[in-house]
């Protein structure tokens, strides 16, 4: 089976995306393909320079400046992880690369929505431009359905969209359960008992 140009693994955090890209690498690597692995700068959480999924999978990788649109002038196969943070002239460098065959292929990965539930920087224009879409889903940490979104959980940083952390801000939800938690401030208090919003009422735990 031919290996699509550009390929493109999306998901909430907690969804297994850095996994998938390792395990992608490892297996490229096994098939002796030369392949650059790259991260974002601003991407430091657990190192500096490898990429680190949430279960301890690691990878060492390259540094891109987030405003740099450096890559790689080498052949090869290009693995890029937190994809989201890259800037317009980064991507803008990789299609060059894919189109004049200066690199063969592309695998990306990264979050497609940011904590507000919103299209997070480059990963719209990478969905659309991708030949391949594998979009991971988490178990929401309130009502253990597929969880599509990021939620962050540390309301005392809710300004903003790029706020750096791991479980100890975010956590992933259901859409339904995520909407809940954004809307959560509307609780009111109606004859001096705290009542959840009406669209939550009647869950025996209320995820907010």
């Amino acid at each position: 089976m031919t290996m699509p140009k550009l390929e493109v693994i999306a998901g909430c955090m907690f969804a297994g995306k850095t996994r998938a890209l390792v395990r992608r690498v490892r297996m490229l690597q096994e098939e002796h393909q030369l392949v650059h692995v790259f991260k974002p700068a601003i991407d430091n959480r657990f190192s500096v320079s490898d990429i680190v999924s949430h279960d301890g999978t690691r990878q060492r990788a390259g540094i891109v400046p987030t405003d740099d649109e450096y890559l790689t002038d080498g052949p090869g196969i290009v693995c890029v992880d937190e994809v989201q943070f890259l800037s317009s002239r980064t991507v803008d460098r990789l299609m060059t690369l894919l189109r004049t065959g200066a690199v063969s292929n592309a695998i990306l990965a990264g979050l497609d929505l940011t904590w507000r539930g919103e299209p997070f920087g480059q990963m719209a224009r990478l969905l659309c431009l991708a030949d391949r879409i594998t979009k991971l889903q988490a178990i929401c940490a309130c009502c253990g359905a597929p969880a599509t979104r990021t939620f962050l959980a540390d309301r005392s940083v809710w300004e903003g969209t790029v706020v750096i952390g791991g479980a100890e801000k975010y956590e992933p939800r259901c859409f339904s359960c995520f909407e809940d938690g954004m809307r959560g401030h509307t609780t009111e208090f109606v004859g001096g008992i705290l009542t959840p919003p009406p669209h939550i009422m009647g869950r025996d735990q209320p995820c907010q």
